[in-house]
């Protein structure tokens, strides 16, 4: 009798155990997140046997309008941060892209954020350019514009001899910006993400790294027009002026907020394909 008791005992311990061990997998599981739009930027996205062996001598035929929007002229490759073939804009020919209109969207409309917004874009930037340069832009650029912009400046107004990139974002009321001047130099790919939310306002990540924040943001009185409503890269979207140099690849947005450590989990994942064949 005892030892049918003990036996009992032994296989309920078991079976403890046993739940214990699957709650643990199941909480270190966690699904991947996956972004709302994907633009991959790619020079070659269906046949990758037509990509020579040197993506600078690829082209992006204007006639190719998805998934990588309307460009402004075939544009050319260089080789990406993913073992791909990266679009490239050269300000010098005035080079952008457009993705179409966006209005009444969380993108142009921060308010209709209800689970907040995560931006990031792969950037190849010649961070030696003087002037101002936008390189994403819903808007959030005039008085007139709300959204998000993603740009940088070198030598342009109150920035001197260095190379800093700001993310801004605006709401009807508000304003949010962000500055940081750690990209890599010498035109090397850099992952630039940010994450914002009313709660827990705007962090900016570059290479997975939380490095630039606007927690509360400011009173913007003027944003009460939302005239400008397309997302655009390589310039901003509310003028043809401010044109970037840059390539892009895998221009990604969620309409929602992501933890510190889904974004360094998402650097981490693109960047173990540059290692794998």
């Amino acid at each position: 009798m005892k030892s049918g008791r003990y036996i009992e005992l032994l296989l309920l311990a078991a079976v403890c155990f046993s739940n214990v061990n699957a709650c643990q997998d199941s909480q270190c599981y966690r699904p991947q997140i996956l972004p709302d739009h994907h633009w991959k930027l790619d020079g070659c996205p269906r046949d990758r046997t037509i990509c020579s062996s040197s993506c600078s001598q690829e082209e992006l035929p204007e006639t190719v309008v998805s998934p990588t929007g309307i460009k402004s002229r075939s544009l050319p490759t260089v080789d990406g941060p993913n073992r791909n073939c990266a679009v490239y804009l050269d300000r010098a020919h005035s080079d952008s892209m457009d993705f179409g209109e966006f209005a009444n969207t969380c993108l142009t409309r921060l308010e209709l954020c209800k689970r907040g917004l995560t931006v990031s874009v792969w950037l190849k930037i010649d961070t030696s350019l003087n002037g101002r340069m936008y390189y994403v832009s819903s808007g959030a650029k005039s008085t007139a514009s709300r959204g998000i912009s993603i740009f940088g400046s070198r030598n342009f107004e109150s920035v001197r001899d260095r190379f800093v990139l700001t993310v801004r974002l605006k709401d009807l009321n508000h304003n949010w910006e962000a500055n940081t001047s750690e990209l890599k130099r010498n035109g090397r790919w850099t992952h630039v993400a940010f994450t914002w939310s009313y709660r827990h306002g705007l962090r900016v990540f570059i290479d997975g790294q939380a490095l630039a924040l606007d927690k509360f943001g400011t009173e913007a009185p003027n944003n009460d027009i939302n005239q400008y409503t397309r997302l655009t890269i390589g310039r901003p979207n509310s003028e043809k002026n401010y044109f970037g140099t840059s390539g892009f690849s895998d221009l990604k947005i969620y309409y929602q907020r992501l933890e510190d450590h889904d974004i360094a989990e998402a650097f981490t994942n693109e960047s173990f394909l540059k290692t794998v064949a």
